[in-house]
């Protein structure tokens, strides 16, 4: 039960940062959603490497998503 509610809370968290950055420019107010879905570990992962694959990104937008990931897998 306790995976089922995090994982909703993983996809609440990641269509909020795609719906942002498909209507705005990647900006600092999506920094907070990416950590908090970085802080949900590994089952953040599919979430995160969807919002990289969304084409929506900057170079350096990709860069701090992709941290999140490798930060995680060390973690």
């Amino acid at each position: 039960m306790e995976l089922w509610i995090k994982n909703d809370e993983v996809e609440e968290i990641k269509q909020s940062v795609l719906k942002i950055i498909s209507s705005v420019h990647f900006s600092d107010e999506t920094k907070p959603f990416v950590d908090a879905l970085k802080s949900k570990g590994k089952a953040a992962i599919p979430a995160l490497n969807e919002i990289v694959r969304s084409g929506n990104l900057h170079s350096d937008e990709e860069e701090y998503v992709g941290n999140a990931i490798k930060e995680i897998m060390e973690g």
